[in-house]
């Protein structure tokens, strides 16, 4: 299956303008055509990704520092591999490091 690219403009090079939401919602910006203006694809917050890094450390450092049932880890890469973990997801992370101080 090729994918093709979706031309918005006969001067279309791939070339984007990133345009800052102005309030905050669950998109950081938007790029537009730097030769039309029109919207190419929304763009997420950097924070989060250095949140889920700061999040996947630790969870790192947890597992090398304790010994840990394999059901635990399970748990844990799971939660590694989520940019969003679920609230269950959350709370057994939570459970976990209280359980294992």
């Amino acid at each position: 299956m090729v994918k093709t690219t979706y031309k918005c403009c006969n001067e279309y090079d791939e070339t984007t303008v990133e345009v800052k939401c102005d309030k905050p919602n669950k998109h950081y910006a938007r790029l537009n055509c730097a030769h039309c203006g029109r919207f190419r694809k929304w763009m997420p917050d950097p924070s989060i990704d250095v949140k889920v890094q700061t999040r996947n450390d630790m969870i790192d450092n947890f597992i090398k520092s304790h010994e840990l049932s394999e059901k635990t880890l399970q748990i844990l890469n799971g939660i590694k591999l989520k940019r969003f973990p679920t609230p269950s997801q959350l709370n057994a992370l939570g459970y976990i490091l209280l359980k294992n101080k």
